[in-house]
């Protein structure tokens, strides 16, 4: 099924065979879903699905950007190793969320410091997006741990999880 314009179709925002997981914790393609199918919710829960949007909208392909080594640490992590890629409704507001990293380490005789962060980027066609940026400072090995401590307060995100839309 395509429209017009080539554009394919979509429901509730996302494209045919993206998989959906239901309250029991199986998972259907979401052109399967019926009203009154109960799927999972976020806090591990269910709602009863009461409708369900379907037309044709221009759509994006998001893909996670990484340098990933999962498959390196676990050899049951097969390609694309972990990383994650939908499509949807360019219209769509996403909300995404993801673990904050803080890493202090000893590098080349200073003591590193990298914590990640919510940064605008501008996209080729001139878009200003959120996206997760590290930030890095060295400190003299000396340092006291307050010091440290200190400098990364401020970043903490609550409960060390990042959430933004785009």
């Amino acid at each position: 099924m395509q429209s017009v314009s080539g554009d394919p179709p979509f429901i509730c925002g996302l494209v045919p065979g993206t998989k959906v997981f239901l309250a029991n914790w199986k998972t259907v393609p979401i052109e399967n879903m019926k009203i009154g199918d109960e799927v999972l919710t976020s806090d591990a829960g269910a709602a009863k699905v009461v409708a369900a949007l379907r037309g044709y909208h221009d759509l994006d392909t998001i893909r996670q950007k990484a340098r990933h080594h999962a498959h390196l640490q676990d050899a049951s992590v097969g390609k694309p190793w972990g990383i994650i890629e939908m499509t949807c409704s360019k219209r769509q507001k996403l909300v995404l969320s993801t673990k904050q990293g803080i890493k202090i380490a000893k590098w080349r005789g200073r003591r590193q410091v990298t914590v990640s962060q919510p940064a605008d980027c501008q996209t080729k066609d001139g878009r200003i997006i959120k996206t997760i940026k590290q930030k890095t400072r060295y400190f003299p090995l000396t340092t006291e741990k307050s010091e440290i401590i200190d400098y990364v307060k401020p970043m903490l995100s609550e409960g060390r999880w990042i959430s933004w839309q785009c």
